[in-house]
Parts: structure tokens; C-alpha cells; sequence
């Protein structure tokens, strides 16, 4: 993993370290982190033509796996133009009805919408749309603490980049401080100081090859 590294730069504002994340030579990721509290955005390019319904329901699948009512108290938000809005999810209102009304109001409109946020109040996601057509092109998450397992197979799931997508071991060497609990083999910590949660998975360490 020689040619996965990272840059950084100090600037001002809350999100005082800027980090950009690099394979041989190519930015992959950029993150913004609050090193104070500590939280922080993690930001990367999405493949083209995607479905929104494909990415929101896989982010659901990774980060909200083990809840019994996954959308529970879930809000969908959205932009249109100048218009903003917003949805709370649940029993009464799947994901893909509001991504519907989304798709109708944006129809209505006559524009694309600009921005997708989906939220539980402890981690958002947020898509930004291409210019022209309804598909989501940038993911950014927001959170205050890492599923490693989560964050690794959605940050996978979707990059632009073919290797990144193909190549599990660079995600979780990227995002981990220590690769496996059986390992002092060290990961390159893109996220810290953020609380990064290993959860211990057999398969998961076995297909990535750290074990």
C-alpha cells in the first residue's frame, strides 16, 4: 500500500484540517475534520450514471444494517433550484416514494435537483447531482465516528476510480489505525482523530488479506 498517502494542509474555520487522500499520484478523497471536538466530512467522486435509489438504499444497507427499523427517524432532504425540502421516513414513507416525490417535483420544475441529504442526526449523507441530468456524481459523509466495515464497503461500493472499486485493501488500509485486532501491522489513519469502530469480522478480514 505504498501508493496510498495523504496530504495536509491547517486552515481556518471549524474544519480546521484539510486532508486529501491519494492513490499513485490521484486524489481519491478529501476530508475536512474539526480536530477540536472531534467530527468531520468525508468527500469523494462518484462513477457516472448512477441511480440515486442505488446509492441511498446501499448507504442505508451498510450504516443502518443492524437497526430493526432502519429508517426510523430518518430525514430526506433535497434541493430544487432555489426551493429546499424535506422528508421524514419511515412507516409511513419509504425511500422510494420520497425519492418519487423528489423526482416529480424536480419534473414539475423543469430543473434537476441539486442536492440529496439523508440523515439519521448522527451521520449524513450527502449527494450532489450532476448539472444535467439526475445522477449523483459527489457522495460527502458527515459523522463523528467510524463503522470501519460501513464506511469501507460504501466508499468501495461507488469511486470513480476502477482500482478503488475493485481493490477492498485500500479503503480499509486508508480509514483504520490498526488494519486487525490480530495485526500490529498499522493503516494510514486518514480520519483521525475521529474514534474509528473495528468491528471484528472474519470474513471481512480474510477477503481483505490483512489477516
Amino acid at each position: 500500500m505504498n501508493d496510498v498517502t495523504y496530504d495536509e494542509d491547517r486552515v481556518k474555520g471549524p474544519e480546521s484540517i484539510e486532508r486529501t487522500l491519494n492513490l499513485s499520484g490521484e486524489v481519491i478523497a478529501t476530508a475536512y475534520i474539526d480536530p477540536t471536538r472531534p467530527d468531520g466530512t468525508l468527500a469523494w467522486p462518484l462513477a457516472s450514471g448512477l441511480h440515486l435509489t442505488d446509492v441511498l438504499h446501499a448507504f442505508t444497507s451498510d450504516f443502518f444494517r443492524d437497526r430493526a427499523a432502519p429508517l426510523a427517524g430518518t430525514t430526506f432532504d433535497y434541493w430544487i433550484g432555489d426551493s429546499y425540502f424535506a422528508q421524514e421516513l419511515g412507516e409511513q414513507l419509504s425511500l422510494d416514494s420520497a425519492v418519487r416525490t423528489m423526482t416529480d417535483s424536480a419534473h414539475q420544475a423543469g430543473q434537476v435537483p441539486q442536492l440529496a441529504d439523508l440523515s439519521d442526526g448522527s451521520i449524513t449523507l450527502e449527494l450532489i447531482f450532476d448539472a444535467k441530468k439526475p445522477n449523483p456524481v459527489r457522495a460527502a459523509l458527515a459523522l463523528s465516528e467510524i463503522d470501519l466495515t460501513a464506511l469501507a464497503n460504501f466508499f468501495t461500493r461507488f469511486h470513480i476510480n476502477a482500482r478503488v472499486r475493485d481493490d477492498r485493501k485500500i479503503a480499509d488500509f486508508a480509514f483504520c489505525e490498526n488494519v486487525s485486532h490480530s495485526s500490529t501491522r498499522q493503516g494510514l489513519g486518514f480520519l483521525r482523530p475521529l474514534s474509528v469502530l473495528e468491528k471484528k469480522d472474519d470474513d471481512l478480514y480474510r477477503q481483505s488479506g490483512w489477516d
